[in-house]
């Protein structure tokens, strides 16, 4: 999850991390009215510290799991605008990512058969002209499960890191 965290192969232009808006040095948030992805964002970063005690995350508490919340920014376009099938691909690719995930995970699927697993796709209902969309409706049902499932072992290690955040001793704290 820590590697995954730092690494902005993640993120569709390969600049953008996620701790490019969680920076450690700034505990965990940009220190920006707006976050700076991709593009400008319409709310500030949120810190991370004590994360893995939130109940509900995003501003407006749309997601009510750590890992799940993952898949927002990762896909969002004005975060890290990455896609599900390219952050499987990158897994199964980099040996430095592929063997801690099936030594956790288990077994990853094949996806070299470029005829099945696009290039770049991703579910994008409110988009149904991007490009990325439609080869995402092209794909088999089964082929989207398991990149569905590898998205949420994703979003499984980088919450098992973020649930490490956690702050001490601060004046908060002590109250």
């Amino acid at each position: 999850g820590q590697r995954l965290f730092f690494d902005p192969r993640l993120s569709r232009n390969g600049k953008i991390s996620c701790a490019t808006c969680h920076d450690p040095a700034k505990s965990f948030t940009d220190g920006r009215t707006l976050s700076e992805g991709v593009s400008t964002g319409d709310r500030h970063t949120p810190a991370l510290w004590n994360v893995a005690h939130h109940r509900w995350l995003f501003w407006d508490g749309r997601a009510d799991t750590l890992w799940g919340q993952v898949a927002g920014p990762l896909e969002s376009p004005n975060e890290m605008d990455g896609d599900r099938v390219s952050i499987a691909r990158l897994i199964v690719q980099d040996e430095s990512l592929r063997e801690p995930y099936v030594q956790v995970f288990g077994k990853l699927p094949s996806i070299s058969d470029a005829s099945r697993f696009p290039g770049a796709a991703r579910p994008l209902p409110q988009s149904p002209e991007d490009s990325r969309h439609r080869a995402w409706l092209a794909m088999r049902e089964g082929d989207r499960e398991d990149i569905n499932r590898v998205l949420a072992n994703v979003g499984k290690a980088l919450a098992a890191y973020e649930s490490r955040l956690v702050s001490r001793d601060s004046p908060f704290d002590r109250f």
